[in-house]
């Protein structure tokens, strides 16, 4: 009977052996509760410190924000839209500024070329801005060119010329003044010289009114005394010595007659000394408001002086210290400050300028006038965009998108292309006719495209289109030099430069919180985080210009910082108890 097959003991390696081997012995020592206890201790441990390394690693990324140097470069603010390419065939133009129509210089029918004047409006306003603008921009250059070169010979001669004026009017003042105090001291001696006077003629006359007084009272006594006498002697005497008829009457008699003269006299006498003295106390108070007035008016002159002198010594100081700051280098703040008023007034005068600019219309295109909507005196534009519709032409096989356009002036048979984009409401309230724009094209890979501004708004629509609730706005472009490759149709990107600043200061614009009209940012200084106020210029898409309050290379904190995990320090684990050993 055969035997069943059994196969032959396999022969195992020596490695083999070896690794079986070790199986036996790591299962053996695993099972083992030592074993078991350390490697629970050995994971309890791994987690504690990966925990605590997370934690530290969080706190040391919360306290250190992202940060951003402050750099120098061009900030562009634009304005992008996508669509597509058209022949253009009548291109319709409109003042950018609304006016009073001043000249029209084309007529219908003529021909222009591109750039070619076809209008104006009144722009005495826009010019006199212009030219403030200018000046204003003028004197701060000039106010830094001196602060960065110093003073010349001109400024330092016209330096000391002021001072020396200054000086000479601050010598006449001293000399006005004492010229007022010495008049002053001559009519007060005038003044009272003639108080005193008047005050000794109302003496005078009161002792002559009191003599009067006098010399009435004794006429009037020695009357009495007469009369007295009188009846005496004209009284009739049993011895015929008195009576009427005799010497003694007669003289007496006589001697009433003369008192009576007497007083008569002495009452014309206080008569007249009474009239002396009312006109003599007349002239005391004369005389004494002459002193008070003209005392007030010396005292006003004088004050005058006073103050003049002041003034000229205030201006001699200030002069005085204006021409020595002109030796002193200027400071690095003052510095800053100067050049943060050159920028701003440069955006003042580009501002002014675009403004003169808008006030001429000019052919976008060289065409032949069909149309103008206006005349001399009358009011117009001031929307800033010239109406356009699309419709196509078949010739044989090949359709073509042609452009009917309106607007203040309308130009027909124009040659070239052109690409129609639709804007938001938002984006085309920026436009304006006659911007530079930069096309680009998808199909052909921008080969052949001209860089920089490739283009030229020359038509918005002045109504919208409503689309799934959206509102856009219809904006025609013409190319200044179309790709020979390019076909009608193509879709290009319409980028529009709303504003632009070249090697300026600028950060990223979402470092910048603004609040009202003030604009601040979180600068990093010695590790300490400060607030401080800036000034804005240009926005782009992703900078914004710095005109002040900030210099190149200071760290603007653009987040609040925290990052991911990034393992243990030095990338290691850190060491365990018993040096992590299983066995």
């Amino acid at each position: 009977m055969a035997r069943p097959f059994q196969p032959a003991p396999r022969q195992l390696s020596g490695s083999t052996r070896t690794l079986l081997g070790m199986r036996e012995r790591l299962s053996t020592s695993l099972r083992s509760p030592r074993v078991i206890i350390n490697g629970l201790l050995v994971l309890l441990l791994i987690a504690a410190a990966g925990g605590a390394y997370l934690l530290l690693d969080e706190e040391e990324s919360a306290a250190a924000p992202a940060t951003t140097e402050v750099t120098r470069g061009n900030v562009v603010s634009m304005v992008s839209a996508t669509g597509n390419v058209v022949a253009a065939r009548d291109v319709g133009v409109d003042f950018d500024a609304g006016g009073k129509l001043a000249t029209v210089s084309v007529k219908v029918g003529e021909r222009v070329e591109a750039g070619d004047v076809l209008a104006r409006i009144e722009n005495t306003d826009a010019i006199d801005q212009r030219d403030s603008a200018q000046a204003t921009y003028d004197q701060a250059v000039a106010g830094l060119r001196q602060l960065t070169q110093g003073p010349t010979d001109a400024d330092l001669a016209a330096g000391n010329a002021s001072v020396r004026q200054a000086g000479a009017s601050v010598d006449s003042a001293e000399q006005a003044l004492a010229d007022s105090r010495r008049v002053a001291r001559t009519n007060r001696r005038v003044y009272d010289e003639q108080v005193r006077v008047a005050r000794r003629d109302v003496s005078r006359a009161q002792d002559d009114r009191a003599d009067a007084r006098g010399a009435l009272t004794s006429a009037r006594t020695a009357l009495q005394e007469a009369q007295q006498l009188e009846a005496s002697a004209c009284a009739s005497s049993p011895d015929g010595t008195t009576g009427p008829a005799t010497a003694v009457c007669s003289n007496a008699q006589s001697a009433v007659e003369a008192n009576e003269q007497r007083i008569t006299s002495a009452e014309t006498s206080l008569s007249t000394a009474e009239a002396s003295v009312d006109s003599a106390q007349d002239g005391l108070r004369t005389a004494e408001q002459n002193r008070s007035v003209g005392s007030a008016q010396q005292a006003q002159s004088v004050g005058s002086a006073e103050s003049s002198l002041r003034s000229a010594r205030a201006s001699y100081s200030y002069t005085v210290a204006s021409a020595r700051q002109q030796t002193q280098p200027a400071t690095d703040g003052e510095v800053e400050s100067a050049q943060a008023q050159v920028a701003s007034a440069e955006v003042t005068l580009r501002t002014a300028q675009r403004a003169v600019a808008d006030t001429v219309l000019r052919a976008p295109a060289a065409g032949i006038v069909a149309s103008i909507s206006g005349s001399v005196g009358e009011y117009v534009g001031g929307s800033g965009s010239g109406g356009t519709t699309t419709g196509s032409t078949t010739t044989g096989t090949t359709t073509e998108t042609s452009v009917d356009a309106s607007g203040f002036v309308v130009l027909t048979g124009v040659d070239g292309l052109q690409v129609q984009a639709d804007f938001s409401e938002a984006d085309v309230s920026q436009l304006s006719l006659g911007r530079g724009a930069s096309v680009n094209f998808e199909a052909l890979d921008n080969a052949g495209v001209a860089s920089g501004t490739n283009a030229e708004v020359t038509s918005i629509a002045p109504t919208s289109v409503v689309t799934d609730n959206v509102v856009t706005y219809e904006v025609f472009a013409t190319l200044n030099a179309p790709p020979e490759r390019l076909k009608v149709g193509q879709t290009a990107t319409l980028d529009v430069v709303l504003a632009e600043a070249e090697d300026v200061l600028q950060v990223p614009s979402s470092a910048i919180e603004t609040t009202g009209e003030s604009s601040t940012v979180t600068v990093l200084v010695d590790g300490e985080e400060e607030q401080r106020e800036v000034e804005t210029g240009v926005v782009g898409d992703s900078t914004t210009e710095i005109l002040s309050g900030l210099d190149e290379g200071d760290l603007v904190v653009t987040s609040s910082g925290g990052g991911g995990l990034t393992g243990f320090p030095g990338g290691e684990l850190p060491e365990l108890p018993g040096g992590g050993g299983l066995g």
